[in-house]
């Protein structure tokens, strides 16, 4: 066992996932996605947003993410209810 966690010290720190995340963040993609919870983060505390005011590419990934925040909300829902779930396929 004390090899094991004696190999695990070894690995370079680039394939710790905090880094990865931390170096997807800072490409292209990840400004975006960043950029976009900025904004709905804004929307929340009540900044009016229209969609003149972001682009297409921020509507879509707003989009996405709103859509994942309430499928873990109806996810944990069922899960504190005791209901079970059922999932249509698409």
């Amino acid at each position: 066992m004390r090899r094991q966690l004696e190999g695990h010290r070894r690995q370079p720190r680039s394939t710790c996932p905090k880094n990865l995340l931390e170096e997807a963040m800072d490409k292209p993609n990840g400004v975006l996605v960043h950029r976009c919870f900025r904004i709905l983060n804004a929307k929340h505390m009540g900044l009016m947003i229209t969609l003149v005011d972001i682009r297409e590419e921020e509507f879509q990934v707003m989009e996405l993410i709103e859509t994942d925040i309430e499928t873990e909300r109806q996810k944990e829902i069922r899960e504190n209810s005791g209901t079970p779930s059922y999932t249509s396929a698409k």
